[in-house]
């Protein structure tokens, strides 16, 4: 009977800690050119081999309470790989989680700010973090032209759709909300205007260009 205390336990708390200190939410994996991170990535697939994988073939909740009993620590071997597997998801829905919650905690519906007075450092980061997901996220999906090119883009991108909800919550919430749709509706009008006397200048060129044609 495997020693879940002393291996599997001592192993798994070995591979949380690597991922608090390298900030990631990202387990190791065994592939990895980093020695250390390839045999932390060893151990994890050992363990969901020979600790996950059984306990979740179990049936019942008497089994499974049996299973607990009988190998001590293998309680928290899956809780640990439970919180690694929930929080094992892109850093841009992340962000959009941290957000939201550091919303929620100070009870505001304005989205945290990257400039302006007493802007903390997270406030500031935050903010920095939420501009991006605009700009390399949501403004990218949503300059897809077919739908088969954002069917695309949602396979490579699996956390758009919680992303999207977070964002369009937090502007539907927003006191700014109509100040800010009235300058998106500004700059929407100043591009057309532009796109338009673009394609004006290219008619006029054109038929200049016949008209040398012609002489």
């Amino acid at each position: 009977m495997p020693n879940y205390k002393s291996k599997y336990l001592e192993n798994i708390r070995k591979i949380k800690e690597w991922m608090k200190q390298n900030k990631t939410t990202k387990p190791p994996t065994a592939s990895a050119k980093n020695t250390e991170e390839r045999k932390l990535g060893q151990m994890i697939s050992n363990i969901r081999q020979n600790v996950i994988k059984p306990f979740n073939l179990l049936n019942t909740d008497e089994e499974r309470t049996e299973f607990l009993k009988k190998h001590k620590g293998a309680e928290e071997v899956i809780e640990i790989v439970n919180w690694i597997d929930t929080n094992n998801v892109s850093v841009k829905l992340q962000q959009a989680r941290e957000i939201k919650r550091w919303m929620e905690e100070r009870d505001t519906k304005k989205p945290p700010r990257i400039k302006g007075t007493e802007v903390s450092k997270e406030e500031k980061r935050l903010g920095k973090a939420l501009d991006a997901i605009r700009q390399y996220l949501i403004k990218p999906y949503e300059s897809l032209k077919t739908e088969e090119e954002k069917e695309e883009f949602r396979k490579k991108h699996p956390e758009l759709e919680e992303v999207i909800a977070i964002v369009e919550e937090i502007d539907m919430n927003n006191p700014k909300r109509e100040i800010l749709e009235k300058a998106k509706r500004t700059r929407d009008k100043a591009r057309r205007k532009k796109e338009e006397a673009k394609v004006l200048q290219e008619r006029v060129k054109e038929e200049l260009s016949k008209k040398e044609i012609s002489k």
